[in-house]
This record gives structure tokens, C-alpha cells and sequence, in this order.
């Protein structure tokens, strides 16, 4: 398992199977929170708000009002035969009517509410998934130019490590110059002949000022890639800070449109909730109009299996039950 990989790494005595710095655990780390539960920082932000109503919620309300939908219409079918059956001339009480029409209508109104919330729903999931897909592009951008970074700057550390002992030895090439020099300058010059005294003090500076040449070249040259790395690493630095204001401005203004869907799916749900306490209401008045009348004895025994075939499909399928029904 990653996890225990990661912690066996951190605790290894020989400092060679570490981690070869705070980046590479950082990898690591990145590549388990991605594995256990990829989460973008909108879905922090509105889990800590506490804004809107739960995503599980809002996708119950707006895919499992179907066979509730259903269900109204056969009972306002049923109830509608039961003024028919009680009313034969279509003078029914004014209170019992006005019941009938309140249930098609808010049945209706509550199916084009549905409608509404799977398409705000499908719109937020979009929304979601494409600040996935931006914040995934994005930060893969940022890991690749942060390992580079980490690379550069270890490839830095290490050629600083060359260029100091390449400076010491120069500096002490320099001095083994200076003092074959100063041994030369106090020998008689004038003589014709080479002494014993001046050709091992000739030799000693000739090869001084070799050595000193080629780390002269050798410093020049690591200054150089040292250079180049830190203009590069100022480079990668600046297109980091870039990619992270990119990455910032684009979650917020996915926030923003995110939580602009929760308002809208949150006042959809109170409505839908207040058509469902409306349907209830004027079906259980019906009902209990129409209760002991004996000539619509058989529609509310259809009324009565309609409603235990209702509970029956909701206990087979509780997914299918709308939160508010």
C-alpha cells in the first residue's frame, strides 16, 4: 500500500533510500490523495460553506420523481371518476373540483420542476467535472515544472559544492604562484646560467600558473551552468506562480457558477416540496370525501392498491423515492 510505502521510506536509516527531498514526498503525497479521493478545491470550498442542498439530494429530486409523478396523475384519474361516479351531472361541490384541478395542475408544474432540476443538476456536473479536468491539466503542469525546479536546484547545490573546491584550489594555485614568484625575484638574475636555486623555482611557478589556468577555465565554466540553472529555476518559478493564479481564478469562478446552481436547485427543491405537501393535501381531502360513499366503493379500493403498490416499489427500490414525496 502506498500509505505504509510512504512511511517506511520517511523512516529509512540510510539516508540514500529517503526521499530525496521535501518535493519528492510531496509527489507522494499527491499521487495518494489522488488515488483515495480526487477532491477540487470548489468541493472543499462548498463542503465547508454548507450552502445549497446535498448533491445526493438534488440528483433524488430531480431523477426519482418519475414513478411519484405517475402515481399523481392515476389518483387524480381515480379521484377525477369518483366526482364523475359521486356527480353524475358534473355539480360537484366547489372545495372537491377545485381539489381535482389543484392535482393535475401541481402534477404538471411538478414534472416541469423535474425537468428543471436534472438539467440544472446535469449542468452543475458539468461544471464540476470540467474544474476537474482544468485543475488535473493544470496540475500536472505544475508537478512537471516542480520537479524540474527540484532537479535545477539540486544540480546547483551540487556544481556549488564543485565551484568552492574549485575556488580553493585556484586560490591556492594562486599563492604557490605568488611565493614561486617572489623566490624568483630574489634570486641574482644576472647571471647566464640556470642555479640550482632558480630552475625548481621556474618549474614551480610554470606549473602554478597551469593549475591556476584550468581552474580559471573550470570556475568560469561552472559559474556558467550555475547561471543558466538560476535563470532557468527564475523561469520555471515565474510559470509556477502564473499556473497557481490561473488555477485560483479559474476555482473561483467555478465556485461562483457552482454556487449560483446550488441557490437555483435549492429554491427548485423548496418548490417541488411545497407542490408534493400540496398534492398530499388535496389527495388526502379527496380521499376522505369520497371515504364511505358506497357507489365509489371500487375506484378507492383501486385508490387504496394504488397507494400499498406505491409503498411496495419504494421499499423494493428506496433510490427511486424522491426525498419529499
Amino acid at each position: 500500500m502506498r500509505p505504509v510505502r510512504i512511511i517506511n521510506t520517511l523512516i529509512q536509516k540510510d539516508p540514500a533510500r529517503r526521499f530525496r527531498d521535501a518535493h519528492h514526498l510531496l509527489e507522494e503525497f499527491k499521487k495518494l490523495q489522488r488515488r483515495i479521493a480526487p477532491v477540487a478545491p470548489w468541493e472543499i470550498g462548498g463542503k465547508e460553506a454548507g450552502s445549497g442542498p446535498p448533491r445526493a439530494a438534488a440528483a433524488a429530486a430531480a431523477i426519482g420523481g418519475l414513478n411519484d409523478l405517475a402515481t399523481w396523475a392515476l389518483k387524480a384519474t381515480i379521484f377525477g371518476r369518483m366526482v364523475a361516479t359521486a356527480y353524475p351531472g358534473g355539480g360537484g361541490p366547489p372545495k372537491v373540483m377545485e381539489a381535482v384541478e389543484n392535482i393535475w395542475r401541481m402534477a404538471a408544474a411538478t414534472t416541469r420542476l423535474d425537468g428543471e432540476l436534472q438539467a440544472e443538476a446535469k449542468r452543475n456536473e458539468n461544471l464540476e467535472r470540467r474544474g476537474r479536468e482544468f485543475a488535473a491539466q493544470v496540475g500536472r503542469r505544475i508537478e512537471d515544472l516542480s520537479r524540474e525546479h527540484s532537479r535545477l536546484k539540486r544540480e546547483i547545490a551540487a556544481a556549488s559544492v564543485d565551484l568552492s573546491r574549485l575556488s580553493d584550489d585556484y586560490h591556492l594555485a594562486n599563492e604557490e604562484l605568488v611565493k614561486a614568484r617572489e623566490i624568483i625575484a630574489t634570486i641574482d638574475k644576472g647571471r647566464d646560467e640556470m642555479t640550482d636555486g632558480l630552475r625548481p623555482a621556474y618549474e614551480m611557478a610554470g606549473a602554478a600558473a597551469a593549475r591556476r589556468q584550468g581552474r580559471a577555465e573550470a570556475v568560469a565554466k561552472v559559474e556558467a551552468k550555475i547561471n543558466k540553472w538560476q535563470e532557468d529555476c527564475s523561469r520555471i518559478e515565474a510559470q509556477l506562480s502564473e499556473y497557481r493564479e490561473q488555477l485560483d481564478r479559474h476555482s473561483l469562478s467555478i465556485e461562483g457558477d457552482l454556487e449560483a446552481g446550488r441557490q437555483r436547485l435549492a429554491s427548485k427543491v423548496q418548490q417541488r416540496s411545497k407542490l408534493a405537501d400540496g398534492l398530499a393535501d388535496s389527495t388526502t381531502y379527496l380521499a376522505d370525501h369520497f371515504r364511505g360513499k358506497s357507489e365509489c366503493a371500487p375506484l378507492y379500493e383501486e385508490l387504496e392498491e394504488l397507494d400499498r403498490s406505491s409503498v411496495v416499489a419504494d421499499v423494493e427500490n428506496p433510490e427511486a423515492q424522491p426525498p419529499f414525496a
